[in-house]
């Protein structure tokens, strides 16, 4: 299987296999990528994905404008 086609359990080879082992800035980024990718495969059913990922982007617009 392809490194792009793996299960989001799966780490390629070379990556840690546990947020224990990445830096504190390292994990925060992990976390808050894997917070955007679960708040559009929630959306997804609803609004299908591209309207899914459209959504996230004007919303964390509207945070870094103060207007949330």
């Amino acid at each position: 299987m392809a490194a792009g086609n793996l299960p989001a359990t799966e780490a390629p080879a070379g990556l840690p296999r546990s947020l224990a082992q990445l830096t504190r800035l390292q994990r925060e980024t992990a976390l808050a990528r894997l917070a955007s990718v679960r708040e559009i495969e929630r959306a997804v059913p609803r609004v299908g994905k591209e309207a899914a990922i459209r959504n996230l982007i004007r919303a964390a617009r509207r945070v870094d404008h103060g207007q949330a």
